[in-house]
């Protein structure tokens, strides 16, 4: 975005956790945490909006924005998948798919491998909708 992280947390008083957090604590424990607090604030359903630019690019390379040293898709099912534990999921999306997108950095089969891990994950989450 050309900004600093702090930028967005100031402007929109959230709560940011990147890559490397989820690495250093583990998705378990990032995934706790996130409950904690919603629980604190009273929460009791939740939206998920999943970015897949959020997946290091071996998973998600055809998307607007590839990144490398980003997460495996094993994390974010795992934060996911506590969240459903805790809380009613009323709706979700997932953004940044690209299909049309193939960077010549980027050797595994795309727009495939993108598209067959946000059809895993999205299939979670349609299901997790509809068992609320």
């Amino acid at each position: 975005s050309g900004k600093e992280r702090m930028h967005w947390e100031n402007k929109f008083h959230h709560r940011q956790i990147w890559a490397q957090e989820v690495f250093d604590r583990g998705a378990n424990g990032i995934a706790d945490e996130v409950v904690e607090h919603l629980k604190n604030l009273g929460v009791e359903e939740i939206y998920i909006s999943f970015d897949i630019d959020a997946l290091d690019q071996e998973y998600a390379g055809a998307t607007g924005t590839p990144e490398s040293g980003g997460l495996s898709p094993h994390e974010p099912m795992l934060i996911m998948q506590t969240l459903f534990e805790n809380f009613k999921i009323t709706g979700a999306d997932m953004v940044e798919i690209a299909p049309q997108v193939k960077s010549a950095s980027i050797k595994q089969i795309e727009p495939e491998t993108t598209l067959m891990v946000a059809a895993s994950l999205s299939t979670f989450l349609i299901q997790a909708m509809g068992s609320n």
